[in-house]
């Protein structure tokens, strides 16, 4: 076998043992007690339950009933243990330490936050037969009137509500095979009765993405028991839900992340639990689904640390001593996931070592949450950090995390206690913890170090916001329910916007029907008496889009010094006649690709050449290194890169490896390169780093950095080329598309992924047959 072989076996093995372990926590979520009667329904009329009477509207009345949910923050999770993979395979080890806290962003000038739950969900029932969902953070609205809409995961950003009113039992996903013989309509009949449908509004207050507190899993965990309470599932319409309701729901919980295709760790959804909690994965039971298929059960138990459990004053401690942070950076976990239950299946020593290491500190962590010392905790998962953690994904680190961490320690000292991860990487969400009698100042210091970090490395890591720091309290109720009188005020500003539009005809035919008269009235209704700052409003906007303008006008000015039109237009034809393309992008069938012999190779470090010729080839090298007749060259165009899945960062500037003691970027290291062969051969090599439009200014301010700490001069002669060429981009023709989705269809994919496909196939196919005199249509965007 050679090496492509072998290469591309490894990539479908490893993509076979995933599917398979996937495919079982599955099984498991189905065959959960809770859950399964769901994919057993067939007929509306035979739904098992039925909405309370106190829910529906009672003349002009409107009934809004609001579920409010914390978010979990992690003390520990024993190097993500709870990961299902892990926990069901090794329980013994799958212990967490979390807590569920309410929150706010600190208000650096006021020094105030108005903490609060995090996540909000509303619902009551409409006067249609449709159900309508609204995020408010997201801004996005639609009505759903089939059940084609409610199961396609891939036509909107709602999926996570939609996966909500599927699991929590209103619409049970047996119903998804079932569409060509039951409609929306009829089990809306039977569960509400007649004419009559539900709205759905969610609200997440100021946690940006990337947080590390479980937002989206603790949102359809609190989605999920508000339409539990509505159809009669739980034993109370408002307050608590009861220790087993709130199993029942973190079990649906992890049913709506696989339908909708994602899954993280069972320790997610803890905030619906109240106060901290210790979590363990446990061995499967006879009367589990999971038994003599795995070691572990798919739900851990929960145990909220309380009374003689915990010291009395650790929780108001723990409160006073930590400082919540989000550093800015968004980046997606899921790689860090997958490389944790690669190292994990594959038994690595070193990684295996970490993780009992990691048991260890666990032990130690939860003994001092437990007497209220909370030095030694920010001790323990400080050393956790540096420990266990780097040791199985030194990735979880970054190089903005470690100068924060550094600066902090260097700023407070002793009044700096110890760092803390949240969930699976840092950078995003995650935690410090400070003397207590100094946890204002240290707000403010590190605020401002975060800051100017960021301004640092702006251009070489993906920061999405500005650094914040959150004020929170910890939750001792958990997820709980209660009726107001209306949705919040977002909600209507939102909804005002659109039947503005609507009436002014800006809103397509399709929307404008769904702004029904009953929302124009609650609308109305709710704005009665209210009095709208339109001037200062109009004012704003007027200045945003000016400013806008002139950023748009200066950028086009710019990019137009390098633009050559001609070369431009010279592409554009090429592509519009098919010479350039998706299809043209290929050899010929007919090609033979044969391996590369040993005989088309001088080997150079090996005795197979003879040694006469390899020495020869070496010495010519050598000397033109000694003559200064050798130079390296560096291509640093680029902007984005797989290291940070896309991001807009530069590429040649990314710390994307930890080398020796600190994380190190492509220049970096082909720098380094320059200076060892400088010092083995005594000779000066230029090194030239050719830039682009976007590129040019962050790379010259970092070999200007460079150059002044060489206080040994040993860095090499560094160039700067700057590019200055610049094109437009073009949009593909409708003949590439069609290319790229029939060698799309051809891929196996896992069933989410394939439905998904299916949808944009459908869609494409549709449009394609719609619009066929556009098949040679390109243009500049």
């Amino acid at each position: 076998l050679n090496a492509s072989i072998c290469s591309a076996l490894a990539e479908t093995y490893h993509q076979l043992a995933f599917d398979t372990l996937c495919e079982q926590v599955r099984k498991s979520v189905r065959s959960d007690p809770g859950n399964k009667w769901m994919f057993e329904q067939s007929n509306p009329s035979a739904h098992p339950f039925r909405i309370r009477s106190e829910c529906i509207r009672r003349g002009d009345v409107p009934l809004v009933f609001r579920e409010r949910t914390p978010v979990r923050l992690d003390l520990t999770h024993s190097c993500w243990s709870d990961i299902f993979f892990l926990a069901m395979d090794y329980p013994e080890a799958a212990r967490v330490i979390n807590i569920s806290v309410d929150l706010g962003v600190h208000n650096a000038e006021s020094g105030e936050a108005e903490v609060k739950a995090p996540i909000e969900v509303y619902v009551r029932v409409i006067p249609k037969s449709v159900i309508r969902i609204s995020s408010i953070d997201l801004e996005v609205s639609k009505e759903i009137s089939d059940l084609a809409d409610l199961f396609n995961f891939g036509n909107d950003y709602l999926s996570l509500l939609k996966a909500g009113i599927i699991v929590s039992g209103l619409i049970p996903p047996s119903f998804e095979e079932l569409q060509d013989s039951v409609t929306l309509q009829e089990i809306l009949q039977s569960v509400l009765g007649q004419g009559l449908g539900l709205e759905l509004v969610t609200n997440v207050n100021n946690i940006p993405r990337g947080s590390r507190l479980a937002v989206s899993t603790n949102l359809l965990a609190s989605i999920i028991p508000l339409l539990m309470r509505l159809t009669s599932q739980t034993a109370n319409l408002t307050g608590s839900i009861t220790n087993d309701e709130r199993r029942l729901v973190a079990s649906r919980a992890i049913l709506g992340e696989w339908l909708g295709g994602s899954g993280g760790g069972w320790q997610d959804s803890g905030g619906i639990w109240p106060g901290i909690k210790e979590i363990k994965g446990r061995l499967a039971k006879p009367s589990d689904p999971e038994y003599n298929i795995s070691r572990g059960a798919l739900l851990p138990d929960h145990t909220i640390l309380e009374g003689d459990k915990l010291s009395a004053d650790a929780a108001q401690k723990l409160c006073q001593s930590i400082v919540l942070l989000h550093g800015g950076m968004a980046q997606d976990v899921g790689p860090i996931l997958e490389m944790v239950t690669e190292k994990y299946l594959l038994r690595l020593t070193k990684e295996f070592e970490a993780r009992k290491l990691s048991q260890q500190i666990y032990n130690e962590i939860k003994a001092a949450l437990c007497a209220g010392d909370i030095k030694k905790l920010a001790q323990l998962t400080t050393k956790h950090w540096n420990g266990p953690l780097k040791a199985i994904i030194p990735w979880a680190t970054n190089e903005f995390t470690e100068r924060i961490i550094a600066r902090a320690s260097a700023a407070f000292g002793v009044r700096y206690w110890g760092f803390l991860m949240l969930g699976g990487m840092s950078g995003g969400g995650m935690a410090m913890f400070c003397d207590p009698e100094h946890k204002a100042e240290f707000k403010a210091g590190i605020l401002d170090i975060m800051r100017k970090t960021k301004n640092e490395l702006q251009t070489w890591l993906p920061f999405a916001i500005d650094p914040q720091v959150y004020d929170f309290e910890i939750n001792h109720n958990g997820t709980v329910a209660d009726a107001v009188p209306a949705f919040p005020h977002k909600y209507y500003q939102q909804l005002n916007s659109h039947i503005q539009r609507a009436s002014a005809g800006s809103e397509s035919a399709a929307y404008t029907e769904q702004v029904d008269q009953y929302l124009v009235n609650e609308c109305a209704a709710y704005y009665l008496g209210t009095t709208q700052k339109e001037s200062t409003t109009t004012a704003a906007v007027s200045s945003e889009t000016h400013t806008g303008k002139e950023e748009d006008q200066s950028l086009s000015k710019d990019l137009q010094t390098g633009f050559d039109r001609q070369q431009h237009e010279a592409f554009r034809e090429q592509i519009k006649r098919g010479v350039i393309g998706l299809a043209k992008n290929r050899l010929p069938e007919a090609t033979v690709i044969e391996d590369v012999q040993d005989i088309d190779v001088i080997h150079c470090d090996v005795p197979v050449s003879p040694p006469r010729e390899a020495d020869k080839v070496v010495s010519v090298g050598e000397q033109a290194i000694r003559n200064g007749e050798v130079a390296a060259l560096s291509l640093a165009a680029g902007v984005g890169t797989r290291w940070t899945q896309g991001a807009a960062v530069i590429k040649a500037l990314n710390p994307f490896i930890m080398l020796g003691d600190r994380h190190r970027s492509f220049l970096d290291i082909q720098i380094a390169k320059t200076v060892l062969t400088q010092q083995k051969y005594n000779a000066k090599i230029p090194h030239v780093i050719t830039t682009g439009f976007l590129t040019h200014e962050p790379i010259e301010q970092y070999v200007s950095q460079l150059q002044k700490s060489d206080s040994a001069g040993v860095l090499p002669p560094i160039y700067l080329s700057r590019g200055v060429t610049v094109h437009h981009r073009l949009i593909p023709t409708v003949r590439d598309l069609q290319f790229l989705w029939q060698e799309v269809s051809n891929e196996k994919l896992t069933p989410i992924k394939q439905k998904v496909v299916s949808v944009i196939h459908s869609l494409t196919h549709t449009h394609t047959h719609t619009h066929t005199h556009t098949h040679t249509h390109t243009h500049t965007h």
